[in-house]
């Protein structure tokens, strides 16, 4: 088949793109010897336990692909936390080969719309993965609610991901046994909190996250952030100092206290090293918290990072068949 010249222009500038952040980017072996994850307390698993799913869902298919389909799975009225329901909504990439498939769950970012994460999944699911983007709910970040809604979402959260695997694995084409999560900014936090208290998670892809909340809060130069920040000081009469110490307390869904439960060997980060949200110091304390795994250092700012997106997916994908895909077998000489 013979290639258009646009699509030859497309293809040489994806190349080029490719060689300028494989050049550019530092990139830090995991350590050979990192510490053992340690085992989860039973007060911090209980804390993110839920009730089964007891709803049948509504399934729709929204395209047809070559290798796969993609389908919206609405649960209504879940309880995400105690006395709370809410609808659960699962976009679904489901493989047409009549296998188990590896899975991949993508936890979003806090934007307005899935477009990162829809063509991630569709460059997985072209791929021999079955993938999964798990919708949040929406945050309203209101000055006049206490913090203790900070920590009901991230809870929230959290235990939404966990409903979803709970239907997810047990789908004909899902191997339950080889499941692995990707998250960018959000999703990357949010990862590294499911990572601590969920076994059935194999590996984790954590892009542009950081640990320490109440510091990502109180510091970040992301707009949105800062208004709410200022709004809220104002509103209850609160000095900077004042707000990180009510946030330190009211956040229990804090990275860093999950992160020296999962296995660093299991583990790929993404750090942006000009990102003035999250902030590249704390990305470094939650990679040394993570046990210091494999990392790559990107060199553009939060949101820049989207001109690295070919170079993300060609690493991500070598980090997902490395830990989720059988090796190939011995050639016969």
């Amino acid at each position: 088949m013979t290639r258009s010249p646009k699509f030859k222009k497309k293809f040489i500038l994806l190349l080029v793109l490719l060689f300028f952040f494989e050049s550019s980017c530092a990139h830090v072996a995991r350590l050979k010897q990192p510490p053992p994850p340690t085992e989860r307390p039973a007060h911090l698993v209980h804390y993110y336990r839920y009730p089964p799913l007891t709803v049948t869902p509504l399934i729709h298919t929204l395209r047809s692909h070559k290798r796969y389909t993609e389908k919206r799975v609405i649960f209504r009225q879940v309880e995400d936390l105690p006395g709370h329901r809410s609808s659960l909504v699962i976009h679904y990439y489901e493989p047409k080969e009549k296998r188990r498939h590896p899975l991949i769950v993508i936890t979003p970012v806090l934007g307005k719309n899935y477009g990162i994460e829809r063509s991630f999944a569709n460059y997985f699911a072209n791929r021999g993965y079955a993938c999964a983007i798990v919708h949040r709910q929406r945050l309203r970040l209101v000055p006049d609610q206490e913090l203790s809604k900070v920590e009901e979402y991230l809870r929230s959260s959290v235990i939404r991901v966990r409903l979803a695997l709970d239907w997810l694995e047990r789908q004909e084409r899902i191997d339950p046994e080889r499941i692995g999560t990707y998250g960018i900014s959000f999703g990357g936090i949010l990862n590294t909190i499911l990572g601590g208290i969920e076994p059935r998670v194999k590996c984790h892809l954590i892009a542009l996250a950081g640990g320490n909340l109440a510091d990502v809060i109180c510091y970040s130069h992301e707009g949105a952030i800062q208004r709410y920040r200022q709004q809220f000081m104002k509103r209850k009469g609160l000095t900077l100092e004042e707000l990180h110490e009510e946030l330190r307390k009211a956040i229990i869904s804090e990275p860093m206290e999950f992160a020296h439960f999962i296995d660093s060997r299991k583990v790929y980060l993404f750090i942006a090293w000009f990102d003035f949200v999250v902030g590249r110091k704390h990305a470094r304390k939650l990679a040394k918290a993570l046990g210091y795994p494999e990392t790559y250092y990107v060199p553009l700012g939060h949101y820049s990072s989207a001109l690295a997106i070919p170079f993300i997916r060609v690493k991500t994908l070598q980090f997902f068949d490395s830990h989720l895909k059988p090796p190939p077998p011995p050639s016969r000489k």
